[in-house]
């Protein structure tokens, strides 16, 4: 399971240095270009017999770079042609849907038109009562008319359909780019700090990054999972398991950078011999429900919620008397 720590802020003016900025803002324009040469390989045939050494020799920069860069690229690509395959399969699940409604509703209208046709029919015949005629005049013309103009709708809305399923199948639309915000530099398991670019010094609670011109100490503190990172790293080289990637992200006055890795998930061991337990998340508030093995209500308590942050429900919590529910031991 993927886990993610976060830094503390980390304030451009304590770090008197630009060069993270810079870093990002070339990071960023390396993963546009791999994008669009990938997306050039896959869609118009260009040839490239080396992205990496292509982007490499465009940037003149070392391998790390480029390497995280095309990394981001492909996976962006891929998760737009993906989304482009499903929003492909979408139009043609909305195109038979819209087809079936025009054949039910010309069905309709040929049954209306056969009704209407029976009673002139009728009428040329001197046969046509007064009941016959206010069904035509009042139910029949008027309902034909509903479903014509109904049918209309659906047959514009189906052109509408088909022109867009057509342009999709001819081509497939590139992403957009925003500004300039984050970098994620890959982990790796080989080497002692998991990742190329990043190195984090346990003793000192030093994050280094090695950028293109100097290495940059970063006084660090993850949380959450701080010491599951820290063991993460501590593991031998080359176990698997071992990678952390790191991101960094520009918010501006301050940077925040992200680890993530792999943490194994914990299996829950659940067991109802004494009862079971039910939580209700409201807008304004918590209930919270008890029943025990028998299957008996044991308690209802509700526990206000509105205004307040995760911090401050913990203090409720922790402030609220043990006895005034038998649950609130375990939501503790």
């Amino acid at each position: 399971m993927k886990t993610i720590s976060y830094s503390n802020h980390l304030y451009l003016s304590e770090l008197e240095s630009q060069v993270i900025k810079e870093d990002i803002y070339l990071y960023h324009q390396m993963v546009i270009r791999s994008y669009r040469l990938i997306y050039h390989k896959n869609y118009h045939g260009l040839q490239i017999n080396s992205l990496q050494k292509k982007v490499k020799s465009l940037y003149g920069t070392n391998d790390y770079l480029p390497l995280s860069a095309i990394h981001e690229a492909k996976a962006l690509f891929k998760s737009s042609s993906s989304s482009h395959k499903l929003h492909v399969k979408k139009l043609d699940k909305q195109m038979s849907r819209i087809k079936q409604k025009v054949d039910k509703t010309r069905k309709e209208i040929e049954k209306i038109e056969n009704q209407i046709q029976q009673l002139i029919h009728k009428t040329r015949e001197g046969k046509q009562t007064k009941s016959d005629y206010l069904l035509e005049v009042q139910v029949l013309k008027p309902t034909l008319k509903q479903l014509k103009s109904r049918k209309g709708q659906l047959n514009f809305r189906l052109n509408r359909v088909i022109a867009k399923q057509r342009k999709l199948t001819h081509r497939v639309p590139m992403i957009h780019f925003h500004e300039a915000t984050s970098m994620t530099i890959p982990g790796r398991r080989q080497g002692k700090y998991s990742n190329c670019i990043f190195k984090y010094h346990l003793d000192e609670d030093t994050l280094v990054y090695r950028s293109r011109q100097q290495e940059i100490h970063l006084p660090i503190e993850f949380q959450p999972h701080s010491e599951q990172l820290k063991e993460k790293i501590k593991l031998p080289h080359n176990t698997a398991g071992k990678a952390v990637a790191y991101q960094i992200m520009d918010k501006g006055k301050y940077f925040i950078i992200k680890a993530i890795f792999d943490l194994n998930e914990t299996p829950i061991h659940t067991t109802k011999y004494n009862g079971c337990i039910g939580v209700d998340i409201n807008v304004n508030h918590l209930a919270v429900t008890e029943i025990n093995k028998e299957g008996n209500l044991v308690g209802t308590t509700n526990y206000p919620i509105l205004g307040y942050n995760a911090k401050q429900m913990k203090q409720v919590f922790k402030n609220a008397k043990p006895t005034e529910h038998p649950l609130l031991s375990l939501i503790q």
